[in-house]
């Protein structure tokens, strides 16, 4: 009986994953605005399928439930991600995390990270995606405002280049 050998697949940290998410950032293909009534969405498709990334803000904050009047709070975005194209309102995400991204971060920039991370989920095997499903959730608004400044440098020099 023949076997079919096992693809290893190495484990995957915040350094690298953040580095993928700047390659993404440049070149990801993807489609904006999926999710109706989120503050940014993204879909990318990738040889396992559709992955789509929506943030929104349902009132967390850092410390738990956002407090205008702590001076060390704010209110923080959550990320919820979808192993399909267009999630329909009221279908639960396949998984949903907190970050550190200020809900506060202009909403390209917010486009722009979860354009990012869709890119970078949607090509990985979902029975894979496990070593990666927690990572998004380190990510902060500067994260973002650097991934929005890659893609934003990007489609100049692809601009430049058509001209």
């Amino acid at each position: 009986m023949t076997t079919t050998p096992v693809v290893a697949w190495p484990q995957i940290d915040r350094k690298t994953f953040r580095a993928a998410l700047q390659v993404a950032a440049a070149h990801a293909r993807v489609s904006t605005g999926t999710v109706r009534g989120a503050m940014a969405s993204a879909t990318a498709r990738g040889p396992y399928g559709p992955v789509t990334v929506s943030a929104v803000w349902i009132h967390e904050g850092l410390h738990g439930d956002y407090d205008p009047r702590d001076p060390e709070d704010y209110p923080v975005v959550r990320l919820d991600i979808w192993a399909t194209a267009r999630p329909q309102p009221g279908d639960e995400p396949d998984r949903s995390y907190a970050t550190f991204l200020d809900a506060r971060t202009p909403r390209a920039q917010l486009r722009t990270t979860c354009a990012a991370i869709a890119a970078v989920l949607a090509l990985i095997p979902p029975e894979r995606r496990a070593l990666v499903w927690t990572l998004p959730s380190y990510l902060d608004s500067d994260d973002a405002a650097l991934l929005h400044r890659i893609r934003a440098r990007a489609r100049r020099t692809r601009r430049k280049e058509t001209e």
